[in-house]
């Protein structure tokens, strides 16, 4: 699955997406509820989709055609929203990969599984990608810093090892 990965980000990435439901309240006013479990970045005519499992503690990396929508909600309208305007420094210049680092990455015949994935982009722009206790967070460098914190004053005491890094040139 990593070389179908490697392959994939040579491409630019044309956009962010998140999936969930669009909530109608009683005034009439829309509400989209996103589904942090799910983030999804598109390049061309596939995506990546991240998964968090494990109760929040690892990414679930897999190749898909389309967007994920899941809800176990009633009355709600199964929705997605592009957020690459809100996250990408500059949403109209090219978002080409330029490096990953996989943190304790696992590869396997049809998904890849991490604990937390940095991205760096060759405008200079760092995407960390974070299944946190709430959902997945992506951010820049001060994520990556507000995970590293937290791994050292919790996880770090308990298993006594910081987490293999894989590194990837595109």
């Amino acid at each position: 699955m990593l070389e179908k990965i490697k392959e994939l980000i040579r491409n630019n990435i044309d956009e962010i997406h998140l999936t969930g439901v669009v909530h109608i309240e009683e005034n009439g006013i829309a509400e989209f509820i996103s589904n942090t479990n799910f983030l999804f970045l598109e390049f061309s005519d596939q995506f990546i989709q991240f998964e968090a499992i494990d109760g929040y503690g690892k990414l679930h990396i897999t190749i898909v055609d389309s967007l994920r929508y899941e809800t176990d909600i009633e009355d709600v309208i199964p929705s997605r929203t592009k957020v690459g305007d809100v996250i990408f420094t500059n949403p109209l210049a090219e978002n080409h990969v330029d490096s990953i680092v996989f943190f304790n990455l696992e590869n396997m015949e049809n998904a890849l599984i991490c604990d937390v994935l940095h991205i760096k982009l060759i405008n200079g722009q760092d995407l960390f990608i974070d299944p946190q206790f709430t959902g997945i967070n992506i951010g820049g460098l001060e994520q990556k810093q507000f995970w590293e914190e937290n791994f050292v004053e919790r996880v770090l005491p308990r298993v006594g090892v910081y987490p293999e890094e894989t590194y990837i040139k595109c």
